[in-house]
């Protein structure tokens, strides 16, 4: 007795609905702006760096701390020094 086409039937069963929800749950994420919400949107709070303008030093200081720091494009060692 063959059970491939069974599994099968049991996966799409299990699968689909899956497959749905998360479609259902993407797409209720997508929404439009207003215009008179775009200030809050913009605050700075709402940046993804949460150092904001001073991520460049955060950064420079974090290379130059980090002796594995190599990778990204730092040189000198661990100490702080070039």
């Amino acid at each position: 007795m063959d059970r491939a086409p069974l599994i099968m039937l049991v996966l799409r069963r299990a699968i689909a609905p899956l497959l749905l929800a998360s479609i259902a749950t993407l797409a209720g994420g997508c929404r439009t702006v207003e215009p008179w919400e775009r200030g809050a949107l913009a605050a700075p709070r709402m940046q993804d760096e949460p150092h904001g303008p001073h991520a460049g030093f955060v950064d420079h200081v974090r290379q130059s701390r980090e002796a594995s720091a190599a990778g990204n494009g730092s040189s000198g060692g661990g100490c702080g020094c070039y």
